[in-house]
């Protein structure tokens, strides 16, 4: 029977014991040869013949031998039967692409996915790579044929004298068998099937070949699969540019590639490389010299540049990707973006600094900051007080109530409507049916004119303007500016009834920054593939269609500046030495939620502080422990 390359290891294992077994019965069934004349003499013959010892056991040899075959066949059709077929393996996986983040100004800020670039050839590979590979997993390679009898006798007399496995005895080849196709499950029948699989390739594949698959392959490590991935993530270069203690160290991490991962561990990954070189030396692979040097010479390990908070940035970025670029169909994506680290660093120094002053005696366990620029350029994100303790991002996913951080889109509907900052409203009590709201300290104030009202915050004036104007249209203005959460249609939405996420209130906020256009939020500017290939490109800014009027911009800006530098103004902690500031605060009920959002010239940010449990903080307002935190970030950030 012939076969194909196509053909799997378990069909051509089970056709050889089916013809093995089929020859065999054959042969059993051959008809006897017919009686002569010289029967009895043949048969006495025999018989004397058969009582010699000698043939006697050349008889049962034989027999024993055919069985044994037999026994064999059917052994390695069972262990066959459900094996890989070994002509996939120079196919690569079916993985996630693997992206890289990049900062405004091109630092590295995480890496997602399995990295496995484009597979080199042998010769692109440096010597001392695969000397270093050689010397501490199989010096042997060349000169066995896919299992090494004397390593796996020497591993086990080794095992068993110190009563654990210490060591192992498995070939290249197994190794790659194992990776590519088995678990690392210790068990007789994972080893037999590795056994065969690694017999198999060794008929199939040269020397060079498999150590290529090997080097092109294996895990190393930080989602890196193959040593070219292994390169560009630790050392920022390609493979064949390695020096000796480079790869002696990308070697070391087969052994262990979690525990050893130099971005967690450098320690440990420079023991092991130093474990690498001695073992080069000792199999004539180095001189002393150099292993020397090589011990001694520094590792410019390439790592992103900012702590575990910046993923709650470049989560927000993986999920925005797949409106830009079809992920699915690159191994690899460079994507550049807005965020600037000077900023970032702020904003997670001076959460971390409030947090540590105020959360405890405050009853305040979460915090979350986003810095837009004009154009909607997403500048810093603090999506959490820790990401390491909670991945939920409090920036862009957290819907909570704005209170009167809302107000503001009710009074610039009233201003399109001809209201000034000087016409009087009533802050008198009221009832609507059976809802009486108060003002905070359960205060009247009499006749008020819409700048005070607006800037000490009164509730009364600001649901009397939203009747005078109407639900709807107020409901449509912070809708146009970027409000996407559900708004209740009734007038409790005057007083920031209904949730919003930080991301969508800062962002409609940046429209008065941005005198009066739209503005949409972003965080990519560029996606760039393997090949070097500029898959999206974000164009130079341009001015969006007008949402609010100039004049009614510039009022409400007014307004907020207001709220800001009244000695009188619930924003007044956010006041900055040598810039204007203008913002507003926003305080929900029983002071769950707590904002301020506000801008500068240069940058727009909202903050937000509360609990996830939804429990009152006690004496936080959003001009307290918000206004200030926005204050440290925006001090020395907020200039062009």
């Amino acid at each position: 029977m012939r076969f194909g390359p196509e053909d799997s290891v378990a069909k051509k294992t089970c056709c050889h014991v089916w013809d093995r077994c089929h020859s065999l019965w054959i042969m059993a069934k051959k008809k006897k040869p017919k009686k002569t004349v010289g029967v009895k003499k043949q048969r006495a013959s025999a018989k004397k013949a058969q009582r010699h010892p000698l043939v006697w056991g050349l008889k049962w040899l034989a027999t024993f031998m055919v069985w044994g075959v037999i026994a064999l066949l059917v052994f390695l059709g069972i262990y066959g039967y459900n094996l890989p077929d070994v002509s996939t393996l120079t196919e690569r996986d079916n993985l996630s692409p693997s992206v890289e983040i990049l900062s405004a100004r091109g630092e590295l800020l995480s890496n997602y996915g399995p990295l496995m670039r484009e597979p080199l050839t042998y010769a692109d590979f440096p010597v001392h790579l695969v000397r270093a590979l050689l010397a501490v997993e199989d010096r042997d390679f060349f000169n066995h044929g896919g299992l090494d009898f004397w390593a796996l006798l020497r591993a086990m007399t080794v095992n068993v004298y110190e009563g654990r496995v210490v060591q192992g005895g498995s070939t290249l080849t197994q190794q790659l068998v194992k990776n590519l196709y088995l678990t690392n499950e210790r068990s007789m029948d994972r080893k037999v099937r590795e056994a065969i699989l690694a017999f198999w390739i060794e008929r199939k594949l040269s020397k060079e070949e498999i150590l290529t698959l090997y080097l092109n392959r294996v895990y190393f490590g930080a989602g890196a699969y193959g040593v070219d991935a292994a390169s560009s993530r630790f050392f920022g270069k390609s493979a064949r540019d390695l020096t000796l203690p480079e790869a002696a160290l990308i070697v070391g991490l087969v052994k262990a590639p979690s525990d050893l991962n130099p971005l967690r561990s450098p320690e440990k990954a420079i023991d092991r490389r130093n474990v690498v070189l001695q073992e080069m030396l000792e199999s004539g692979f180095i001189t002393r010299h150099q292993s020397n040097q090589a011990k001694q010479a520094r590792m410019a390990i390439r790592r992103p540049l900012t702590g575990p908070n910046v993923r709650f940035f470049t989560d927000w970025i993986m999920e925005q990707l797949p409106y830009y670029v079809n992920s699915k169909d690159h191994a690899w994506l460079r994507v550049d973006t807005t965020l600037d680290l000077n900023a970032q660093n702020r904003a997670d120094l001076a959460a971390e600094n409030i947090m540590n002053r105020y959360a405890l005696d405050h009853n305040v366990s979460q915090v979350g900051t986003v810095t837009l620029r004009p154009s909607g350029a997403v500048v810093a994100m603090v999506g959490g007080i820790s990401y390491d303790f909670s991945q939920f991002n409090h920036a862009t996913q957290a819907k909570r109530q704005p209170g009167s951080a809302f107000k503001t889109f009710v009074v610039l509907e009233a201003l399109s409507r001809g209201f000034t900052p000087t016409s009087p409203l009533e802050d008198t009590p009221l009832s609507i049916k059976t809802w009486k709201p108060q003002n905070f300290q359960n205060q009247f104030h009499g006749t008020v004119t819409l700048r005070e009202a607006f800037v000490k915050s009164y509730n009364i004036p600001h649901i009397r303007l939203m009747q005078a104007v109407g639900v709807r249209p107020v409901l449509a203005r912070a809708r146009s500016m970027g409000i996407s959460s559900p708004l209740r249609p009734d007038l409790s939405t005057a007083l920031g009834s209904s949730e919003v996420s930080l991301m969508e209130l800062t962002t409609a906020y940046a429209v008065l920054r941005n005198q009066g256009h739209l503005v949409l939020p972003f965080g990519i500017t560029r996606v760039v593939d393997q090949s070097g290939t500029v898959l999206y490109q974000r164009k130079g800014s341009e001015k969006t269609r007008r949402l609010v009027d100039e004049p009614i911009v510039a009022t409400m800006d007014s307004l907020l500046r207001a709220a800001v530098e009244d000695p009188a103004g619930t924003g007044r902690a956010a006041q900055l030495s040598g810039q204007t500031a203008a913002g507003k605060t926003g305080t929900s009920q029983d002071e769950r939620d707590a904002w301020f959002v506000g801008y500068t010239d240069a940058l727009i940010t909202g903050v937000w502080m509360g609990n996830d449990d939804r429990t009152p903080m006690d004496n936080v307002t959003g001009g307290t422990l918000p206004t200030m935190l926005w204050r440290d970030m925006m001090a020395s950030g907020g200039k062009r």
